[in-house]
């Protein structure tokens, strides 16, 4: 959805492009980053896995946060503050953050490696709870 402008000079069809407007943008991406949180829940409310599984919520916080940061690129928010140095609960930042913003990448890259460290602690929470389970069975 950022990166649209981007995927379109260089002929990309991604999702964000075949959505026309951003309300329906932002609702896939609300799909996209709250789906697995509701079928890990679903999942563990049904007896399907084991309650250990519930970890995953502890990365909730940084899809939340994702998410509210596309609502303020959407509606065209001041989003400065936020850029001024990632909060420790995005997860791992590159170091040279002042070297970024002067780049001009900061608006870009804080959602990228949000992104990122969504989908990496999220299957590392997992992974670490099904060897925990293994391990005690």
């Amino acid at each position: 959805m950022i990166d649209l402008e981007g995927d379109s000079a260089s002929d990309k069809l991604t999702l964000a492009g075949v959505m026309k407007y951003g309300w329906a943008k932002l609702a896939m991406s609300g799909v996209i980053n709250f789906a697995p949180y509701i079928c890990v829940l679903v999942a563990v409310a049904m007896g399907w896995l084991h309650w250990a599984y519930l970890a995953v919520l502890l990365v909730l916080p940084r899809s939340i946060w994702l998410y509210w940061s596309l609502v303020q690129f959407v509606k065209g928010a001041d989003f400065e503050k936020e850029l001024e140095r990632p909060r420790r609960m995005l997860g791992p930042m590159p170091k040279d953050w002042e070297g970024i913003r002067k780049a001009g990448l900061d608006w870009f890259l804080i959602r990228w490696m949000t992104a990122r460290n969504i989908v990496s602690g999220f299957c590392l929470l997992f992974i670490v709870v099904k060897i925990v389970l293994l391990i005690g069975d």
